[in-house]
């Protein structure tokens, strides 16, 4: 005989209403959760991710939108700044007679010249106002490019130059006239260590480089003028000592004398005190046979050439005291600047 057990089972008892409720929230509840957890992973276990490895940037060229294309790119001539700055001449320009001591020089066919710093030989006109107008060039230009070729382009105001050129009665065309006889000259140089520059001076004017506007309406324009130092005469510029004398310029362009003015620039290439010989001054500047005219025309011009340092002592004399602020030199085999140095 079977007896059926009738006692209810509680797990298969169905639940209260509220109870399964419940259990059902709880459930849709763990679902939300599970779900919001996948789709938003905690940031602090995004931060413990590693990060793959990116490729870096390759460029065919960095673009620089400042940065100018060089000139070779650009199919102009290359261009370089000028680097010797405000030096009107090197020691070779002033101690060897490049430039005669008149101011009135006439026109040669060929001079030859030997002194204790090497020869110099100079075909066409070259003197002291020749000279004023160089070292102007050289220290009032108002711009200067250097080309490949070591030649030097310099832009000049003419009419600023000629103001202090000092000769009132002169005009343009006197500057143009200097300048074209620095054209014609050939002037070849040896130096006693056995260096040598062969060549002429100035090698282009261009009257005409560009247009400005006139002073006062009077005139609608006017132009700057371009000068072309020659490549050899630059060359001594790389070589040679070169002479920062801006300052004394002021003094030697107020002398009347080229005689006065040869010699201020013969002494003012030396670096320290010093006393020659009257004669040995004569001999250096190519004029021993003028002794007597170059005592009479140096008189107007003693009180600068004192200023300069320069005085005629005793026994035939000439004595230099070197004045600060007037001078200084700059060596470029040696890539720095001196005042003290001795020469």
């Amino acid at each position: 005989m079977n007896i059926k057990n009738t006692t209810p089972d509680p797990s298969r008892q169905p639940l209260p209403r509220f109870r399964q409720a419940l259990l059902e929230h709880n459930l849709e509840k763990e679902k939300d959760q599970a779900t919001t957890s996948s789709s938003c992973p905690d940031p602090s276990a995004a931060e413990t991710l590693p990060v793959p490895p990116v490729a870096p940037t390759v460029r065919s060229s960095q673009p620089n939108p400042k940065k100018q294309l060089s000139p070779e790119k650009n199919g102009k001539k290359p261009i370089i700044r000028k680097v010797f700055g405000l030096s009107s001449g090197t020691v070779h320009h002033s101690r060897l007679p490049i430039f005669a001591a008149t101011r009135r020089p006439t026109e040669k066919m060929m001079w030859v010249w030997e002194n204790p710093w090497g020869t110099a030989e100079v075909t066409g006109k070259l003197g002291q106002n020749h000279r004023d107008l160089h070292d102007l060039i050289m220290t009032e230009g108002l711009e200067y490019k250097q080309g490949l070729q070591r030649e030097l382009y310099i832009t000049i105001d003419p009419y600023e130059i000629w103001k202090k050129v000092g000769d009132t009665s002169s005009n343009l065309e006197y500057l143009y006239e200097l300048l074209e006889d620095m054209r014609l000259a050939k002037v070849t140089i040896r130096y006693k260590d056995g260096g040598d520059s062969l060549g002429g001076i100035v090698s282009v004017i261009d009257r005409k480089y560009k247009a400005i506007p006139g002073p006062g309406g009077c005139v609608l324009e006017r132009y700057l003028w371009q000068v072309t130092i020659s490549p050899p005469w630059m060359k001594l510029y790389d070589t040679e000592i070169k002479v920062r004398c801006k300052p004394a310029l002021a003094l030697i362009l107020r002398m009347r004398s080229g005689y006065s003015q040869a010699m201020a620039r013969l002494f003012l290439t030396h670096k320290q005190n010093m006393t020659m010989k009257f004669f040995d001054v004569l001999n250096a500047l190519g004029i021993e046979r003028e002794a007597r005219q170059v005592r009479r025309d140096v008189k107007p011009d003693l009180d600068l050439l004192a200023q300069i340092g320069i005085t005629f002592g005793p026994g035939g004399t000439v004595g230099y005291e070197k004045k600060e602020g007037l001078v200084s030199f700059e060596d470029p085999r040696r890539r720095k600047s001196s005042t003290g140095a001795k020469s």
